[in-house]
């Protein structure tokens, strides 16, 4: 009995140990399972990460940072959150930056399309009417007419606005003040009027003869063209009882009209000498179909009546 109890506890212990074994193999194989899943898990993880590049940023919660991929160049260069689309940045713009070149071409020569398409008079964005400022030759802006058929010159520092009509040959320059009243004009232009040129600038002269409301100048056409092949007529008056005086001269070559028309205030309108005045003289001698025959002159000459050099 004895030996035979020996027997089954061995046996027995020998089952056990197979158990044992059993279990520790099992365990060592879901260890090796779950090991190697994990290690998947990670390397997918890594792998993907190397694919898609490395984000780096300042360490705070927002996120912000820039974009860098994996051969250095730049994904974009933004700063935000980054659901921008990297492909819209161009690494070449940012290259061009840094030579000082402009990376907007396209934006930029819009803008100066879109300048250069509103039409610029100079010297017609004055704060104020300056009509002292006037009182030399240089102070006057010298323009031609779009068809060249005609020039002429306005003072610098008076007006605030002007309406212009390339196509027309229309140009108005007045200053406008804060109620909308035009307190000096002066318009330049020309029309189509074919036909004898002394026989319509009579016409002519009879239409703008009745402008002025009291009428202190005048000299109607002569009864043939002068060097310029042209007729002309001139008058000159008090306009309303605000003291505005207008001032007109119109002529015509056989072809076209041409009309300066001045519209200046003038308190004492039978005085010659004042700075208004010197303006008038000075447009009307800048004139090309004014038929004045001396050059500009200084303010100095004009006030001592002097006419000073022919043209």
């Amino acid at each position: 009995m004895t030996g035979n109890n020996n027997t089954y506890y061995k046996s027995s212990m020998y089952e056990n140990r197979g158990e044992n074994t059993a279990q520790e193999i099992i365990i060592a194989l879901a260890i090796a399972v779950i090991s190697l899943l994990l290690a998947g898990v990670i390397i997918s993880h890594f792998s993907g990460s190397l694919s898609s590049g490395s984000y780096y940023g300042s360490g705070n919660s927002s996120g912000n940072g820039g974009y860098s991929n994996n051969d250095g160049s730049s994904g974009g260069g933004y700063v935000g959150d980054g659901t921008e689309d990297t492909e819209d940045y161009d690494d070449t713009d940012y290259d061009d930056a840094d030579d000082g070149e402009n990376t907007y071409d396209d934006d930029s020569e819009s803008s100066d399309d879109s300048e250069s398409d509103e039409a610029y008079e100079p010297y017609t964005d004055n704060w104020s009417m300056n009509i002292s400022d006037c009182l030399s030759v240089d102070d006057y802006y010298q323009r031609d007419s779009a068809d060249g058929s005609f020039s002429f010159a306005y003072p610098k520092y008076v007006f605030n606005d002007a309406d212009i009509n390339e196509e027309e040959n229309y140009y108005d320059y007045y200053y406008e003040d804060d109620n909308g009243n035009r307190t000096i004009e002066m318009k330049f232009y020309s029309e189509d009027d074919p036909g004898d040129a002394v026989q319509n600038a009579k016409e002519l002269f009879y239409s703008i003869s009745g402008e002025p409301s009291e009428v202190l100048y005048q000299v109607e056409p002569k009864d043939q063209v002068g060097a310029d092949g042209m007729a002309r007529g001139i008058v000159a008056g008090t306009y309303d009882d605000e003291g505005t005086c207008v001032y007109i001269v119109a002529a015509n070559d056989g072809q076209k009209d041409y009309i300066m028309e001045l519209y200046y205030p003038d308190s004492a309108p039978e005085y010659d000498y004042d700075d208004v005045n010197y303006i008038i003289d000075c447009v009307y001698r800048y004139c090309s179909f004014a038929g004045g025959t001396y050059k500009p002159r200084s303010h100095e000459l004009f006030m001592r009546d002097d006419m000073g050099e022919k043209k």
